[in-house]
């Protein structure tokens, strides 16, 4: 499966948002990977890896898109990366793990109810999935191509059921913090998302882009590096209701023994 033009990569000029965003979601799992084997799930180009099993005591990524698996390996030799099948994913290692994250890569997969089947035979007793999703009950959300269901908590406690516990759940990105540019043109968006009219492709996202954020970007690394006060701007949410003012969701489950 080619997810290569559907996920940015080193060097690649991004928002700063969406880097901040990149680099809360891997603060946020480094909290919680002290000394723990870890199994990252839709690695891509493993921006995230190295900062991880500096903590860890063990880090494998996997991902469907080879292309990005060789980037990942290339930028970190040192570290276990595998290109995985969409069909059979990732048990055929046997192998348990403490934690598992899935960060922006959860819509893709097609079958979720099995997904979490998965997860709960290859997490260790206790481990821990950590889920980062955008957010698709904002007026103006508009979903990436190849993509199936963007879980919120009311599909995340139907998946859990009996299996999993839901230990937290917070917001990042709040909308009252975006730009006065995003807050202007959000409107513009979400009619362009009804009519059809938003770009699919990585070309077309980039000058939507920069329609959007302006002049805020940078260059995306090849490894992010730990920052405390991004975890400052994570909001604890109700776990029983649905959000509407944060443009990205975390979820953080306990395997139920």
């Amino acid at each position: 499966m080619n997810y290569f033009n559907l996920t940015e990569i080193p060097e690649d000029d991004v928002p700063m948002e969406q880097f901040l965003r990149i680099v809360q979601r891997y603060s946020f799992s480094y909290t919680h990977s002290q000394n723990k084997n870890i199994l990252e799930i839709g690695s891509g180009p493993g921006i995230g890896a190295n900062l991880l099993s500096k903590n860890a005591k063990s880090y494998k990524g996997i991902d469907a898109d080879k292309n990005l698996v060789e980037i990942a390996l290339k930028n970190n030799p040192q570290i276990n990366f595998e290109t995985i099948s969409d069909k059979d994913f990732f048990l055929k290692n046997h192998k348990k793990f403490d934690l598992i994250i899935i960060y922006e890569t959860i819509y893709y997969i097609e079958d979720l109810k099995n997904l979490f089947l998965k997860i709960y035979d290859t997490l260790s007793s206790n481990g821990l999935v950590i889920i980062c999703t955008a957010n698709k009950n904002l007026l103006d959300f508009n979903p990436s191509i190849k993509t199936y269901v963007y879980p919120d908590i009311l599909d995340i406690k139907i998946l859990s059921n009996d299996k999993f516990n839901i230990l937290s759940y917070y917001g990042g990105v709040a909308l009252n913090k975006v730009s006065f540019r995003q807050k202007i043109l959000r409107p513009l968006k979400f009619l362009a998302s009804k009519l059809n009219l938003i770009p699919k492709d990585m070309k077309g996202k980039k000058f939507l882009k920069r329609l959007f954020f302006g002049n805020h970007f940078t260059k995306m690394p090849k490894n992010i590096e730990y920052n405390e006060n991004s975890l400052k701007k994570m909001k604890k949410l109700d776990i029983n209701n649905k959000d509407t003012k944060h443009k990205v969701l975390y979820f953080v489950l306990e395997k139920k023994n």
